[in-house]
């Protein structure tokens, strides 16, 4: 009788293992992916659907409140890390809904000793709807224009009803790419081939 049980748990807990495999997601965001750092002025939305499925896409920037005005969060000393604890506090704190929402103060500290932010978010236009008819689709769209600041993807999964039964989202920091150190091969001390090379563009450019 034990041994019954046992064999009985262990199938139990393979049923349980396969349907939540079996119950995924219909919906992934590939781009941009979750907690990452865009350095570019534009956003490449792209969300894969495995499923039959209709799906809705909203793209927020989630803003700073100065002197009772919404700006764009300064983002510039934020890390992957950071961006994944934002995340992470933005879900606890259930503010996934609706055009704009404001998320309360979190615990968790950021990678400059501070503690994440009140950000509003401020839908960036009108939400997106997608239908999927087989097992695999893409939903993509490029958005242009992005100031740096902190932006959000959200993904709805619809019902046959039209409400949301899943809701997933990626949470990403836009910021001014760097500026590149352009090395002066005149002045760098160089050896062999590349100082010949050197020597060879000054006599050229006498």
């Amino acid at each position: 009788m034990k041994r019954f049980k046992r064999i009985a748990a262990v199938l139990m807990i393979v049923f349980l293992c396969s349907t939540g495999f079996a119950f995924a997601g219909a919906a992934a965001i590939v781009s941009p992916a979750a907690s990452t750092i865009v350095y570019s002025d534009s956003l490449l939305v792209s969300i894969k659907v495995t499923e039959p499925k209709t799906i809705r896409v909203t793209v927020y920037e989630e803003k700073e409140t100065s002197e009772e005005l919404l700006v764009s969060a300064k983002v510039a000393a934020y890390t992957e890390a950071d961006l994944a604890i934002i995340a992470s506090a933005k879900t606890q704190t259930g503010t996934l809904e609706g055009a704009v929402g404001v998320a309360a103060a979190a615990e968790p500290t950021l990678s400059d000793g501070t503690t994440v932010k009140e950000y509003t978010s401020v839908a960036m236009g009108d939400a997106a709807s997608y239908t999927c008819d087989s097992t695999l689709g893409f939903y993509t769209k490029q958005i242009s224009s992005v100031s740096p600041g902190l932006y959000r993807i959200q993904v709805e999964t619809l019902n046959n009803e039209g409400a949301a039964s899943e809701v997933i989202h990626s949470v990403v920091a836009v910021k001014t790419k760097p500026v590149e150190v352009k090395n002066n091969i005149f002045q760098a001390p160089q050896t062999g081939a590349l100082q010949f090379l050197q020597t060879l563009l000054r006599n050229l450019f006498r």
